[in-house]
């Protein structure tokens, strides 16, 4: 994962899941993730930054599941 901040736009830049993975809930197709927060190396008032990215789309074979 590449982060930048250039003319006070953050700019993240990040593999995308090829193929795309199912979410554990399999509601969903990740198509990118950082897997929870990350401590980069871009700072912002001399701490360093942290990003958690999901990036996702709907699963369109998701069936909802009955509960009991």
């Amino acid at each position: 994962m590449k982060i930048a901040i250039e003319d006070g736009v953050l700019i993240i830049e990040m593999p995308v899941n090829d193929p795309l993975t199912l979410s554990n809930s399999e509601k969903s197709l990740v198509v990118a993730t950082s897997n929870g927060p990350v401590q980069t190396e871009t700072l912002v008032d001399g701490r360093p930054l942290f990003v958690g990215i999901n990036a996702y789309v709907s699963n369109p074979n998701y069936v909802k599941k009955p509960k009991g």
